[in-house]
C-alpha cells in the first residue's frame, strides 16, 4: 500500500480469541494489524542523578509511533480494508459500532500504539565513519562511548520480515564483540558435525562486527493495532 512517495508494508496476524474484557468471548477473534516499515522516527536521551531512587533515567523526546501523518493515514487505511473485509465474510467489529471509513478511521488514531511492538532501528550498526544516524560502530559500541554495547534488536536497520534469527545472532556477535573489545579475549565456538564429531572454531573478526558485508539487517518499528471481532 502506497502513502504519499513511500510503499508502506503490512502485515496482519489473525488470533483464535479475543482480548482484555472479551477474551472468553464465544467465537470471539483479533487481528493484529502492523506496519512493518514507518517513517515514524525519535530519539532518546540518558542522564544520571545522584538519587538513589533513580540513578539511571532514560526518556524518549517524542513518539515512535505514528508520529507522521503518512503512517497515520497507512494504517486507518489498512485496518479500515481489513475489518470491512471481515464485516463483508460474516464478522462483527466489536470495537465500534460504525465501520465507516471515517468511525474507523477515529477509532485507530485513538487506539494505535496501545499493543505496540518495537523491533528495531533505533541504534542500527555501521562501520562508516561518515553515517551521521548511525549509533553503534561495527563492534555494536555506542557511538562516542568507551564501554557502552548494544547486544539487542536496536542495531538492525531495515527489512520486513520476522527479525528473531537476526537477534539470536546478534546476541552471539555481540558476546564475542564484548569479549575482544573489553576484555581482549578471543571467544571460541562449539561445533559438532553430522556424526557427532565437536570441534573448536575461532571467532570471525570481519570488520563489520561479523555481518559478513550486511551491517545491519532490520530497522524496523512495528506498529501493531488488535482489532477484535465476532465471528457468527
Amino acid at each position: 500500500m502506497t502513502v504519499g512517495d513511500r510503499e508502506y508494508d503490512l502485515q496482519t496476524t489473525v488470533l483464535p480469541h479475543g482480548f482484555a474484557d472479551s477474551y472468553e468471548t464465544e467465537n470471539a477473534y483479533s487481528m493484529s494489524l502492523f506496519v512493518n516499515n514507518p517513517e515514524s522516527r525519535d530519539s532518546i536521551s540518558v542522564s544520571s542523578s545522584s538519587s538513589n531512587s533513580s540513578p539511571f533515567n532514560v526518556a524518549t523526546n517524542g513518539s515512535w509511533y505514528l508520529s507522521t501523518a503518512n503512517d497515520l493515514q497507512v494504517l486507518q487505511q489498512y485496518a479500515y480494508k481489513m475489518i470491512r473485509a471481515a464485516v463483508a465474510a460474516g464478522s462483527s467489529f466489536l470495537d465500534t459500532k460504525s465501520t465507516t471509513a471515517a468511525s474507523i478511521a477515529a477509532w485507530v488514531k485513538a487506539n494505535a500504539g496501545s499493543v505496540t511492538h518495537h523491533f528495531g532501528g533505533s541504534c542500527y550498526t555501521s562501520s562508516d565513519t561518515s553515517d551521521t544516524k548511525r549509533c553503534a560502530d561495527e563492534k555494536f559500541k555506542v557511538i562516542g562511548t568507551s564501554n557502552i554495547y548494544v547486544s539487542d534488536a536496536s542495531l538492525m536497520k531495515e527489512g520486513t520480515v520476522n527479525p528473531y534469527g537476526f537477534v539470536m545472532y546478534i546476541g552471539h556477535q555481540a558476546a564475542k564483540n564484548i569479549l575482544q573489545e573489553a576484555f581482549a579475549t578471543v571467544a571460541t565456538d562449539d561445533t559438532s558435525s553430522s556424526n557427532g564429531a565437536s570441534g573448536n572454531a575461532s571467532a570471525s573478526n570481519s570488520s563489520n562486527g561479523g555481518f559478513s558485508g550486511m551491517e545491519a539487517m532490520c530497522r524496523i518499528t512495528l506498529v501493531s493495532l488488535l482489532v477484535l471481532l465476532l465471528l457468527h
